[in-house]
């Protein structure tokens, strides 16, 4: 049972999928919540594995990676209208928690901040599909 303030999710479903995904990654996100609230922030849930599909980007064609799909990741809002939620020195402080947190050994990093296709910037927690990789800290 949660002792805090539930998780705030973009859409509704996205509660149902969430249920989905990996233990750990379910725990990964609640951590990233926990962190988000210190710095006054309710994180929200904007993507657990809904499919985008491929944007097109001037003359390319912009395809997701894959790991929504296989229920191995989970997006979190960075904007709001235009509007960043965490300060540039906060996201530097979630990246290096989280992935010192939850390190990996593929070389891969758990937890991205980044922008799909142009859109806005998001928080993306990814998690492997071997979760031999970790090196939980």
């Amino acid at each position: 049972m949660r002792l805090f303030n539930p998780m705030l999710w973009k859409s509704g479903h996205l509660e149902e999928q969430f249920k989905e995904v990996p233990k750990g990654l379910q725990d990964a996100a609640v951590m990233f919540e926990g962190l988000s609230r210190a710095y006054g922030i309710e994180p929200v849930v904007t993507r657990v594995y809904d499919p985008v599909g491929c944007i097109a980007v001037g003359d390319k064609l912009v395809c997701e990676s894959g790991v929504h799909p296989l229920k191995r990741a989970i997006d979190f809002r960075d904007s709001h209208g235009g509007k960043r939620l965490y300060t540039d020195e906060q996201v530097h402080e979630l990246l290096d928690r989280m992935n010192d947190l939850y390190r990996r050994s593929d070389g891969k990093k758990t937890l991205l901040h980044h922008q799909f296709a142009g859109g806005e910037p998001h928080f993306h927690l990814q998690w492997p599909a071997d979760e031999r990789v970790l090196k939980l800290g």
